[in-house]
């Protein structure tokens, strides 16, 4: 029986083995941290945005390196907001003339520029929409729901822009 249960193991590790060759040949790598430009080593958000939104900006730098300073002074670079908008929108409305389902669209527009003024992402709208139904019976959770998915989609925003800003410090 002790046999039997090695030669499962060792199949197993086998398979595991084989299946990260082949995972690692296709070039798979895990995303990891964003590598941001030298230059963005202090950063000040400018602009006005939501509570949300700073506060996830304000993460994913710290976690990328970089300092997020309160004086335009002391920064080397300026993230600034210049529009943050989310609406919703009725895609359904049921046999009974109630919603059924909504479009929540978010809507952000930055630009990244270092202090002496030369700019490293020019000024740029990104989109996010997310569908959600909706139910009279079921508004406590729904709200939540709707909450839950604009967080998701302005940290999806935040992603992108570091992801924007790690190409820029590849590319030199």
């Amino acid at each position: 029986m002790k046999k039997y249960k090695s030669q499962i193991r060792f199949s197993h590790l086998v398979w595991v083995v084989l299946l990260g060759l082949f995972v690692s040949a296709c070039g798979f790598q895990l995303r990891g941290q964003h590598q941001l430009p030298v230059q963005m080593d202090r950063v000040y958000l400018d602009g006005s945005m939501s509570v949300n939104l700073q506060r996830e900006l304000r993460h994913a730098l710290q976690r990328a390196g970089s300092q997020v300073v309160n004086q335009v002074g002391d920064a080397s670079a300026i993230i600034k907001v210049h529009d943050e908008r989310y609406s919703r929108h009725v895609l359904s409305i049921g046999a009974d003339a109630r919603v059924r389902e909504y479009s929540g669209r978010y809507q952000l527009q930055y630009e990244v520029r270092l202090s002496s003024g030369k700019i490293l992402q020019d000024k740029d709208w990104l989109y996010y929409q997310r569908e959600f139904s909706y139910g009279v019976e079921q508004i406590l959770s729904k709200e939540r729901e709707e909450v839950r998915l604009k967080l998701d989609m302005q940290r999806q925003a935040v992603d992108t822009i570091l992801r924007r800003l790690s190409y820029q410090s590849t590319r030199k």
